[in-house]
């Protein structure tokens, strides 16, 4: 009984704003059908009242569709009676400036013949762009909160990523530890072997909780040498893909000012240039200073992209072969405008796409 009382309630509390919208929309049709018997016995059925009695129907039937579409909608059902009051402030509000309009007319002694047609249309037409508006209103904080949500919910995973993660990995470190001062050459083996992941994991915990606060908006620039961090993601890739050739030019040092996200940055580009690339794939990563930026070019001898891809490519949803359903290019060039870095496409020297990313320089 209980349940069926609040099922009722509840469905009583998301249909009352677009009830209050239709009594607005009956109201209204209630006068104009009023107005136009009244016309009729004093004009006649003439073209004029017929125009007028439509554009008042119509106008009301919207202000019906109105309800109607609030009481249908994705909106939460907290947020709807907002919409609702700003469909009837607005419907008020116009009628009161008609009414105004016609109070000040009779206090000039110029009497207006015909307000009601004026009022009904003027009302509807409030009602309508109030409800509009408010409706906008409602959704963009709908989606904003939503987004504080999930920023929320973002930096709390995180956070309990990282504690849950390192705490694991420091009991594997003491293991490990165990295991690679022991007697037997093979356990000894096995311990570094378990070490280095263990550091590399580690390492990675970083790269994420970097990348996370770069997108929750709390990046934490620094001087960093992009030409380690790139022999070390040269390196991890000749491993995952051993057919690939992988070659460098790069100078002994470029200090950039960036984040640890840079890693998987570089990570990302260089795995797809080594994925859309031929069976044995060629890639070469260049690094100059050009002024007071950093230029890094990672050029791949694969299909290439079309120049009409190349700023779509980084679009939320497309891949960079231009298919649908990528994240990553999208999440590369947020890193990367996020830190007063860049990233644009060009030809390859090699035959296929060159990613070039730009980043302030470190004087530091």
């Amino acid at each position: 009984m209980g349940d069926g009382t609040a099922s009722v309630d509840k469905l009583v509390g998301e249909l009352s704003p677009a009830v209050a919208i239709y009594a607005l929309a009956v109201g209204l049709l209630a006068v104009s059908l009023a107005n136009f018997a009244r016309e009729l016995s004093s004009l006649g059925a003439g073209l004029g009242p017929i125009l007028a009695v439509g554009i008042n129907v119509t106008l009301s039937l919207g202000v019906c569709y109105g309800g109607y579409r609030l009481s249908n909608s994705s909106l939460a059902p907290a947020r709807k009676p907002t919409v609702a009051v700003w469909c009837l402030g607005g419907a008020g509000g116009a009628a009161l400036v008609v009414c105004l309009t016609v109070v000040v007319r009779e206090l000039e002694g110029r009497a207006v013949p015909e307000p009601v047609f004026a009022l009904v249309v003027v009302t509807a037409l409030g009602g309508l762009f109030g409800g509009r508006i408010g409706f906008l209103r409602e959704n963009l904080r709908e989606e904003a909160a939503r987004a504080s949500e999930a920023r929320d919910a973002m930096a709390f995973t995180n956070s309990l990523l990282r504690h849950d993660v390192r705490n694991g990995l420091q009991i594997m470190q003491g293991h490990a530890e165990l295991v690679e001062s022991a007697d037997d050459d093979l356990l000894r083996e096995s311990g570094r072997a378990l070490t280095k992941q263990v550091d590399t994991l580690r390492e990675l915990v970083e790269e994420v909780r970097a990348v996370s606060n770069v997108l929750l908006g709390e990046a934490d620039v620094q001087p960093i040498d992009v030409v380690s961090m790139i022999d070390d993601v040269v390196e991890t890739t000749g491993e995952s893909f051993p057919d690939a050739s992988v070659e460098t030019d790069l100078p002994a040092s470029l200090d950039a000012r960036a984040t640890l996200a840079l890693k998987p940055v570089f990570t990302n580009l260089l795995n797809n240039a080594v994925q859309h690339s031929s069976d044995a794939p060629e890639v070469r990563v260049t690094g100059h200073r050009d002024a007071d930026r950093v230029v890094i070019s990672i050029a791949d001898d694969g299909p290439g992209v079309p120049p009409d891809q190349r700023d779509r490519i980084f679009e939320r949803g497309v891949t960079s072969d231009g298919g649908d359903g990528g994240l990553g290019l999208h999440i590369v060039a947020t890193i990367l405008d996020r830190t007063d870095g860049d990233i644009r496409v060009e030809d390859s020297d090699l035959g296929g796409a060159a990613f070039v990313v730009t980043l302030p320089a470190s004087d530091e």
